[in-house]
């Protein structure tokens, strides 16, 4: 590679084709099945899967990459596919996700979100300019980052396991080491990858564990609950 030139502007390696579609199909997999496992609970419980702000980037990137800068092949009808849910996780976040900011009247939590989601939406747009991502490259790890962060910063606030399941932290995972493996091998180059990937997957460690002694804490046996 000519060291005059970035590494976001090289072009990705030839990669395997049996390779990438195993890792982005275990990501599209893990990603549906998490959908409708959140859905599920969080209609039972009355309470978030995800973390608020988190619902509503994840709407933002789909709806970016779904949309307004497509991405190519299936990999776009798989992000159609989650869309939809995703509006109904954040349905749920509207109606559920105050419990989590008990500080918030009902209309700067409101304003809240929707800043949020202004916010979220221009950084898509703007992320893939800057960078000539348009394959959603950075601003999947990103996102994946924020997300993982968020994970640990709502189960300390929340002190219990209401919403969450042992399975959530499980497909996470997956989907994140599954979608690290695919990006790393198309761009080997571009270390920034190496360091959201590493930081993504620490943040699913310490989660996991962190939501195992929650259960065991609560005398509740952490697999059961689905």
């Amino acid at each position: 590679m000519n060291a005059l030139l970035p590494p976001v502007m090289a072009e990705p390696r030839a990669v395997p084709g049996v390779l990438s579609a195993a890792a982005f199909g275990l990501v599209g997999l893990a990603t549906l099945v998490y959908y409708l496992l959140g859905i599920r609970r969080g209609f039972r419980e009355k309470r978030t899967t995800i973390p608020v702000l988190v619902v509503l980037t994840n709407v933002s990137w789909e709806f970016v990459f779904s949309v307004v800068h497509p991405l190519a092949g299936p990999l776009r009808a798989v992000v159609l596919l989650w869309l939809p849910l995703n509006l109904v996780l954040a349905y749920q976040a509207v109606r559920y996700g105050r419990r989590d900011f008990a500080g918030l009247s009902r209309p700067a939590f409101a304003w809240m979100v929707l800043g949020w989601l202004a916010f979220s939406l221009a950084f898509m747009l703007l992320v893939t300019r800057e960078f000539g991502d348009t394959d959603a490259t950075y601003s999947q790890v990103f996102v994946a980052l924020f997300m993982e962060a968020m994970f640990v910063v709502m189960l300390r606030q929340r002190r219990s396991t209401a919403g969450q399941t042992m399975y959530f932290a499980v497909l996470k995972t997956i989907v994140d080491l599954a979608g690290g493996i695919a990006l790393i091998s198309r761009y080997p180059d571009r270390w920034l990858l190496y360091q959201f990937v590493a930081a993504e997957l620490v943040f699913d460690a310490v989660y996991f564990v962190a939501l195992r002694r929650t259960f065991l804490a609560e005398g509740l046996r952490p697999w059961r609950k689905i």
